[in-house]
């Protein structure tokens, strides 16, 4: 049998209204304490509480239905994606999603179908938040989608002030990467970086630059290397090893991710060199294969369940018309140690 708003509140010994002040931000004139909400909610999920959305429809309510739109289907990207979802179910919503692929149109036509169909608030998952496509279609749908957060990208803004941001340190990323790898001995140090000149890349490069002069080292811009813009990973990553090994004797390489840190390893087999004997590599994500590979792979964990619990959390406080007190937060990475950068065992 489906469990009501009034078990939970016979459960708990309080009233409907403060049940569904607690789980939708309804509830009448019902005024609930923060502890009160928080034991409505541990008590809804342990009894398994589903919203009956079809009713609340009926009745004027709200849908719980959160609109998402990707940027990319990168692994990071559906990663991200997948604990948005847990992270979501938890609190009674399902999503409608979109993937925008870069384009303005696409990117608008996902923002206005979400307002058309009601959506309690929306997440983009977007790098791209420096383009001014981005942020005018933003902002062109804040009057009537008023519940935005953004992920993966920083505030760009004064007028995108109603949204809130969600965003990984990507410098503090590469800082933990130089670090680790001075640490070791390592002074010819490559960092590996897409074509595009995003404000990703930007940060990366900037943390590198001056964690290498704070560790007393010479950031050489040849030792920054950029991915050929077509191609596999394979292919796209060849010429950046190559050049940085051949031409600039590098000891480390940062690569752009996981994946093109394994395609890295695999050129500099390819050379007879030995990870991480001769030269040590370091990804970035931490993706499920990064402990799988030989040698596992040291690599900057994004903390992307983290990202999603900050982003639900700051979309439900919004659309419950809660206070939102950092609307703009900068999450901090995590450095994995694993054997692609050291010798012996990794405590």
């Amino acid at each position: 049998m489906a469990v009501r708003i009034k078990d939970i509140a016979k459960q708990l010994g309080i009233s409907d209204g403060s049940v569904r002040k607690a789980l939708h931000g309804s509830g009448g004139t019902a005024r609930i304490s923060e502890e009160t909400r928080k034991k409505v909610l541990l008590v809804a999920e342990q009894m398994q509480y589903r919203p009956n959305l079809a009713a609340r429809q009926l009745a004027g309510g709200k849908n719980n239905v959160i609109g998402v739109v990707l940027d990319s289907n990168s692994q990071i990207e559906l990663a991200r994606l997948a604990t948005i979802e847990q992270e979501a179910y938890r609190f009674g919503y399902r999503l409608m999603m979109g993937q925008s692929h870069g384009e303005d149109e696409r990117l608008r036509d996902y923002f206005g179908e979400f307002i058309s169909r009601g959506v309690e608030g929306a997440l983009l998952l977007s790098t791209r938040t420096d383009q001014q496509y981005v942020q005018n279609a933003i902002l062109e749908c804040l009057s009537d989608l008023k519940h935005i957060v953004v992920i993966g990208g920083p505030f760009m803004s004064e007028a995108l002030s109603g949204c809130c941001w969600v965003d990984i340190d990507r410098a503090a990323g590469v800082r933990l990467a130089v670090e680790h790898l001075v640490s070791l001995g390592r002074k010819r140090i490559g960092l590996i970086l897409s074509d595009n000149r995003s404000h990703t890349v930007a940060q990366r490069r900037e943390g590198y630059r001056k964690t290498m002069e704070q560790c007393g080292l010479e950031p050489e811009p040849s030792l920054i290397q950029y991915l050929d813009a077509a191609g596999d990973i394979s292919s796209r990553t060849r010429r950046a090893v190559m050049t940085l090994i051949q031409d600039h004797h590098a000891d480390a390489i940062i690569a752009l991710n996981d994946y093109f840190a394994f395609a890295t390893i695999n050129h500099l087999r390819n050379m007879k060199l030995r990870v991480p004997e001769d030269v040590a590599v370091v990804g970035f994500d931490n993706t499920d294969t990064s402990e799988l590979y030989h040698p596992s792979l040291t690599t900057v964990d994004q903390n992307i369940a983290l990202q999603a619990r900050t982003a639900i959390a700051m979309l439900r406080d919004s659309i419950s018309g809660r206070r939102v007190e950092n609307k703009t937060v900068m999450l901090a990475p995590e450095l994995v140690i694993r054997m692609s950068s050291r010798l012996g065992d990794v405590s």
